[in-house]
């Protein structure tokens, strides 16, 4: 297939007419390749017909982390936004695999490079905090003894005694259980216990999925696989932009 040919084919069209409504702008060569945002390297595309350029240049350039990087940024817009590309589960696996092999390992530009001591203590210090380290307004303060006595005094009298502990708990023992103003007796409480026991409780991260025919025992092993949050599983389930994603019972 001539990829060129039918890359060339779309941009010359975008050229040649006027789209009203929602419209995207393609840089006909790419940035991460030399294009500028002069007006003859830019043209209007629909959403689909950007996604699908973007493909074409994947195709074209394979070995372009950049194009990949972008490719894979378009495939994960927010869910405002999915119903512009409505990338395929297979699709979607398909460009992370590719985009995955592209930045690890040897082919990441940072391959083998070693950071410097004070590259690592600006990292640190980044990582601390907006009011981490010295910017703590009270870095390097520490308590006076009267504070300290305050404070340990202030502490002991939050305590409970134990005459109030033992109201406390006799009065848990008899609230509503939140079910029709009832209280649950003893006996109801083992019933309740022992039909859990055999019918099984299953935590809804244990619960099986089937993923564009793949099946897991949980979103955390499907999150595993597809490197991504098992948040974003969950989501993804949920959205019926993906069908191929789905829970099973």
């Amino acid at each position: 297939m001539d990829y060129i040919k039918i890359y060339n084919k779309i941009t010359d069209n975008g050229k040649d007419r006027l789209l009203t409504g929602y419209t995207e702008t393609h840089h006909i060569i790419p940035k991460c390749m030399g294009g500028t945002n002069d007006s003859w390297n830019l043209v209007k595309l629909t959403a689909k017909e950007h996604f699908i350029c973007h493909l074409l240049l994947c195709e074209i350039y394979p070995k372009n982390r950049k194009l990949k990087m972008a490719l894979w940024n378009m495939s994960n817009v927010s869910r405002v936004y999915q119903e512009r590309y409505k990338v395929s589960g297979k699709l979607y696996e398909i460009i992370r695999k590719e985009y995955s092999e592209s930045v690890s390992g040897q082919n990441n530009p940072r391959y083998g490079t070693q950071l410097t001591d004070e590259t690592k203590q600006k990292i640190s210090n980044s990582r601390i905090g907006k009011y981490g380290g010295n910017k703590n307004p009270f870095f390097g303060k520490t308590h006076t003894d009267k504070t300290k006595n305050k404070l340990r005094i202030s502490s002991s009298e939050n305590k409970h005694s134990e005459e109030t502990k033992k109201k406390m708990s006799l009065t848990r023992k008899g609230k509503p259980s939140g079910r029709k103003g009832k209280v649950n007796s003893e006996e109801h409480r083992n019933k309740i216990k022992e039909s859990l026991k055999k019918v099984g409780h299953p935590k809804p991260s244990s619960k099986k999925c089937n993923i564009d025919g793949l099946v897991f025992n949980s979103a955390v092993e499907a999150s595993k696989f597809f490197n991504m949050p098992d948040s974003s599983v969950r989501d993804r389930i949920r959205n019926k932009n993906f069908p191929t994603w789905i829970w099973l019972e």
